[in-house]
């Protein structure tokens, strides 16, 4: 049995070294259901790797170089010839990465959530309690003066006020509204 069902058993044909000094030496490599099995030509096992802890040297290079997590001096090298495992021993270093947790996914969330209940306090509720608070501390006789001023003003810039019917009537409207 292996990790990937596609396969009932998958095996190639390496090179080996157990640390930088070491001879290379050929053996048989095969995949299991959690670790990758490094074994002499007499079939005596030489390595466990467990699947998630194999590291590619090289990615993307060939011939493919892998070693165990932390243990750079140990390492296994397959030939071209072997695109079969190292395909397969990609598609489980992938997969494996995938499952992976992800630190700080959830606080970016949680602060995304935050900033965004900020933003829409900011846009819906802050004008309205700024007009209400605004009302409530200046006095009547305040407003009327801040008020009479801005008319001065405005009409400054865009003239006398129309006093026609309609005139009259639309700004009888907009008071109401008001």
């Amino acid at each position: 049995m292996t990790a990937l069902s596609e396969y009932q058993r998958l095996e190639a044909t390496g090179l080996w070294r157990a640390s930088p000094e070491a001879q290379r030496s050929e053996v048989i490599v095969s995949l299991g259901d959690a670790t990758l099995v490094v074994s002499d030509m007499a079939e005596r096992p030489l390595a466990h790797w467990s699947l998630p802890a194999i590291i590619r040297a090289n990615p993307g290079e060939r011939p493919a170089i892998y070693h165990p997590d932390g243990d750079p001096a140990e390492t296994l090298e397959l030939a071209d010839s072997e695109a079969e495992m190292i395909a397969a021993i990609e598609k489980l270093r992938t997969a494996i990465a995938r499952a992976r947790p992800r630190p700080g996914r959830l606080r970016r969330m949680i602060a995304l959530g935050i900033t965004l209940t900020v933003v829409a306090g900011a846009v819906f509720w802050l004008p309205d309690q700024l007009r209400r608070h605004a009302l409530a501390v200046v006095p009547p006789v305040k407003r009327a003066e801040i008020g009479e001023n801005l008319f001065n003003q405005m009409r400054g810039v865009t003239g006398a006020p129309c006093f026609e019917p309609g005139g009259v009537a639309a700004l009888d409207r907009l008071a109401e509204r008001l």
